[in-house]
């Protein structure tokens, strides 16, 4: 398997029984919905699971909230090791859906 196929689950069955086993590795996600969806839970999950297997995590956001809450998930979740994850999460803020492409780019 080569390192654009593996996956790395979110460890909630169903939502990676709807993925085909999580999300695939080195690819781009756009996690949008309502306000209070889960959608931060589930970026803290999937980064946390992510970071904990030594790879590094890159978060595009709108807000400052959604970073702030993810170091919290983490942190709460791996006390001892997080700082060692968190050195390993790297978060850009964007303003609109420009600058979010260009960041990608």
């Amino acid at each position: 398997m080569d390192e654009h196929s593996e996956i790395i689950q979110v460890n909630c069955n169903p939502i990676d029984k709807a993925l085909k086993g999580g999300f695939r590795k080195a690819s781009i996600n756009h996690i949008y919905g309502e306000s209070s969806t889960g959608k931060t839970n589930l970026l803290a999950s999937l980064a946390a699971n992510s970071l904990s297997n030594s790879q590094e995590v890159v978060l595009i956001s709108k807000e400052d909230t959604t970073f702030n809450r993810v170091a919290d998930i983490i942190t709460n979740k791996y006390k001892e090791k997080s700082e060692e994850l968190l050195a390993r999460l790297y978060t850009k803020k964007v303003t609109s859906f420009e600058q979010q492409e260009k960041t990608i780019d």
